[in-house]
């Protein structure tokens, strides 16, 4: 089992927005894989911080799972609102095993 950690960073004042954007992602996830996507803020190091965390089988599942939420047309929807609150740049994937 691996885990999948997807953090960006929201703008001043825009942590709901990304916030909201996020959980509107993790319920097209949940749609797509019947999963839960954890979305969550940090309340130590950068208090800006989201953090969208899922498990999967492999590492060749994660890639399976970001090739298929890039081609849904509801995931690329549920970006913009995502993508007009958050810190340009400030995204960083990482996986945990």
């Amino acid at each position: 089992m691996v885990a999948f950690v997807r953090t960006v960073e929201a703008m001043p004042g825009k942590i709901r927005d990304v916030l909201v954007a996020g959980r509107e992602i993790a319920a097209i996830h949940k749609r797509l894989f019947g999963t839960e996507l954890f979305v969550g803020t940090a309340f130590g190091g950068k208090v800006s911080e989201v953090a969208f965390i899922g498990q999967y089988d492999s590492v060749q599942k994660i890639a399976d799972m970001l090739s298929q939420l890039n081609a849904d047309p509801a995931y690329q929807d549920a970006l913009k609102p995502l993508a007009a609150a958050m810190i340009p740049g400030s995204g960083r994937d990482q996986i945990w095993q």
